[in-house]
């Protein structure tokens, strides 16, 4: 008898495969003296810290991370002045958030994450004493909102294509240094004693700094590479100053405000310069170098008035542009190259405009010094 084969129907299910913790590893944690130090392992750790009542600081474990091998651990004291955190290697994320270490002088937050692809948060947090953070070298992402010090605050993000917002922050003295690689910078509603630091190191950076008063000076550098610089809605009780490095670079300075000096270079390379509404007490001071730049200067005013675009075929636009009408210098240098200039609706006591070698162009206009030709020298053609 012939063997009978039966077909079967067979149900297909799909076995759910066990949950993997992207972030892991065990956080150690102690209290000694006045001091909560908290130090992660070569895994990915994510914690978080908060202050849940005063003095009494709460540390979590997030995805995975434990915590002397808790899921969660709380530190009490009469008086903590300082937190340290310092993970190792690995790709960390750190959120610290409604601390406040302003019981006395010596408040202290220093967070270092060494290498990896690392992240800080911090929200509502204040010391008196000092800010530090430190990400290593890779790509790190910093972000603060509602924090401040009274004492310094330095952010050094490493080697790396880094990104640090900084929002309603305040210090004595703050410093922002990001080394090496593509960069993204944002300072928004920051308040100085003294001075804001910023050097973003060579490769390809953005720069944007906004609604900031600085006792004495904002400084920012970006080396080599081709970088984007915007400060605006920004007052300081010194000098703002931008220095891009070589590359071709934008600098932007809109409703600038300084007691002394406002000064753009942006060294060699096809740059680009926008200055408007832009007032300084001593000097507007505007360094080019080489390279076939162009620099747009509008109802600025200072008590002198320096540009300098050097060699190459630039291009120069200024309207409402004052200097002192008693002493003040408004001097024009453009170099050798075939350069474009027109300036109007402008007055100083001393104008003085050079078109350098080779053709240049001049498109004349009554300013409140008179026509511009009459105060020009090394222009082929006016217009």
């Amino acid at each position: 008898m012939a063997a009978k084969h039966q077909m079967k129907n067979r149900k297909l299910s799909v076995q759910a495969l066990e949950a993997r913790n992207m972030f892991a590893g065990n956080v150690f944690a102690n209290l000694v003296g006045t001091t909560l130090a908290v130090g992660g392992d070569a895994q990915d750790n994510q914690m978080e810290i908060e202050e849940i009542a005063p003095n009494t600081i709460e540390v979590r474990g997030l995805m995975g991370t434990t915590i002397n091998g808790a899921a969660t651990q709380i530190f009490a004291a009469n008086l903590i002045e300082n937190v340290s955190v310092r993970t190792a290697a690995g790709n960390d994320q750190v959120f610290i958030k409604n601390l406040s270490l302003t019981d006395t002088p010596n408040g202290n937050l220093k967070v270092v994450t060494d290498i990896g692809d690392d992240a800080v948060h911090m929200k509502n947090v204040s010391t008196t004493q000092s800010i530090g953070i430190d990400t290593g070298d890779h790509n790190d992402l910093v972000r603060v909102f509602r924090v401040g010090t009274d004492g310094t605050w330095s952010t050094n993000s490493g080697n790396g294509h880094d990104r640090v917002a900084m929002h309603i922050v305040k210090a004595s003295d703050m410093t922002v240094d990001m080394m090496d690689g593509h960069d993204k910078l944002r300072i928004s509603v920051a308040k100085t004693v003294n001075d804001l630091t910023v050097d973003t190191g060579t490769e390809n950076d953005f720069v944007k700094i906004e609604q900031v008063r600085i006792g004495n000076d904002l400084h920012v550098r970006t080396d080599s590479g081709t970088d984007r610089v915007f400060i605006q809605q920004s007052v300081a009780g010194n000098d703002v100053g931008v220095d891009t490095g070589d590359d071709a670079d934008e600098v932007h300075f809109r409703m600038v405000h300084a007691r002394r000096d406002v000064f753009a270079k942006t060294g060699t390379g096809d740059d680009l310069l926008v200055m408007h509404r832009v007032k300084a007490h001593g000097q507007i001071l505007v360094g080019m170098d080489s390279g076939d730049d162009q620099a747009y200067i509008m109802q600025s005013k200072a008590n002198d008035v320096y540009v300098d675009t050097a060699d190459g075929n630039d291009n120069v636009y200024m309207d409402q542009v004052f200097a002192d009408t008693a002493t003040g210098n408004l001097h024009v240098y453009l170099g050798a190259g075939a350069d474009v200039f027109q300036i109007s609706n402008s007055d100083a006591a001393n104008p003085f405009f050079d078109g350098g070698a080779d053709d240049d162009i001049l498109y004349d206009a009554l300013n409140g010094f008179g026509m511009a030709s009459v105060f020009s020298i090394n222009f082929e053609a006016i217009l």
